[in-house]
This record gives C-alpha cells, sequence and structure tokens, in this order.
C-alpha cells in the first residue's frame, strides 16, 4: 500500500513544465493497494469534504474508490486504521493472510487487532528501493489519468479558451471518473 498526490486538474506533472499560466493546485490523495497476484483494491481517495456536490445524490458506498475525508486531503492514521480494519475483515471473509508493505509514515500508525493482515514497515529511507508500487505503478497510474483529462481537454476546448482555462473547468467528479479508468488499466 502506498499514497501519492494527484493535482486532478493539472495537464503536466512538474512544475517546472508550465509556462505561461498557473498551475491548478488542487490536490487529492490516492492510496494504493496491490497484492503480488496483480489484484487491486479499490483506491482510497482522500477530498477536504465529506460530501462535494458533484456526489448529490450518490451513494458514497457505490462509487468506485473508497472515499475519506480530511481538511488537508492527507492520510491520517484514522483514516488509515479504519481502511485497515475493512481490509482485515475483507481478507477474513474471503479466507486470506496477507502481508501489507508499508512505508514508516507515521499516518500509518495504528491500534488495530488484526487477523489477517500482517504489516512490513519498511525502514525510513528505503521506500523508493523497497516499496513495489514505487517501481512504476504509481508513476503508469498518474501517466493513465493525464491522457484520460487531456483526452477530455481536447475533446471540449474550441477556439474562444485554452487549455489551461479549460482544465480549472474539471471537476471532481471527472477526477474520480478518470481514476477509475486508469486503475482499471
Amino acid at each position: 500500500m502506498d499514497e501519492t498526490a494527484l493535482f486532478f486538474k493539472s495537464m503536466i506533472q512538474k512544475s517546472k513544465e508550465a509556462r505561461g499560466g498557473k498551475i491548478p493546485k488542487e490536490r487529492l490523495t490516492i492510496s494504493f493497494c496491490v497484492r503480488v497476484a496483480g489484484e487491486k483494491e479499490k483506491p482510497l481517495v482522500i477530498w477536504r469534504c465529506q460530501r462535494p456536490r458533484c456526489f448529490k445524490g450518490k451513494d458514497l458506498n457505490r462509487l468506485d474508490v473508497s472515499w475519506y475525508e480530511n481538511k488537508k486531503a492527507w492520510m491520517t492514521s484514522s483514516i488509515f486504521e479504519e481502511w485497515l480494519v475493512n481490509f482485515d475483515k475483507k481478507m477474513r471473509n474471503q479466507a486470506r493472510k496477507v502481508l501489507l508493505v508499508l512505508d514508516n509514515a507515521t499516518c500509518h500508525a495504528h491500534g488495530a487487532q488484526l487477523k489477517n493482515v500482517k504489516l512490513l514497515i519498511l525502514p525510513p529511507n528505503t521506500t523508493s528501493k523497497l516499496q513495489p508500487l514505487d517501481h512504476g505503478v504509481i508513476k503508469c497510474f498518474k501517466m493513465e489519468y493525464r491522457q484520460c483529462a487531456l483526452r477530455h481537454v481536447i475533446a471540449r476546448v474550441d477556439g474562444c479558451e485554452s487549455a489551461s482555462e479549460f482544465s480549472k473547468k474539471i471537476s471532481l467528479g471527472d477526477a474520480l471518473d478518470w481514476i477509475k479508468i486508469s486503475w482499471q488499466k
């Protein structure tokens, strides 16, 4: 399991690529969990509020992501523990025992009594070398996400509006659709 920030309205990946405009800074946090056999859990998405306008009339339990709220859209130990307990229940219901590899971020501290999930906390300063998700999975996801976003902008931009202006209109709902598509690839 590993977390990453996603600046979901930005069409570029690095600030040094920006020329002649401001980079949209709206960020959400996504946490991914993949098993060795390639099975993927729903992405855990953290946003600044529990019920954004784009969710009006939607059942949060039916989203294609596990939805959590934090004022700064960051992973916290309480969010992590809630997800971890649910993941442990799921593994118990499937009669599976799993090893979950985590970095040593303070948000991964918990007091949960786990029955089917064992945690392997990586030593400090080793995540980039040892964390499986840091070896291309997150990078590939972000590239797929950017392609979805760019296809959306290209399909809708007209001569009156620049792509950077149009990208400001990307909604959280759009982002969740692209997260689903990108994670499935």
